[in-house]
């Protein structure tokens, strides 16, 4: 009978080893993959910045493009 006990009280504590091991794979994974999320949202973020200043950079060559046409518009029409 006590064989039987000690059987039953050591399945009990490799079932619950299992468990807490389980528990902590899950866990460790479910950092990992809030870890590998996040570097994603930098990315993504540090993309959208890129192609926010590529834009401003665009428009401003743009409006510059204007102004010296402009310019040489009225230079031309004041010699005229």
């Amino acid at each position: 009978m006590e064989r039987k006990k000690e059987r039953i009280l050591l399945q009990s504590l490799q079932r619950r080893q299992q468990q807490e091991e389980l528990k902590a794979r899950k866990e460790i994974e479910l950092q990992r993959r809030k870890e590998q999320e996040k570097q994603k949202e930098e990315v993504k973020a540090q993309k959208k910045e890129e192609e926010k200043r590529r834009r401003a950079v665009i428009l401003e060559k743009h409006r510059l493009k204007k102004m010296i046409e402009e310019a040489e518009r009225e230079v031309s029409l004041s010699f005229t």
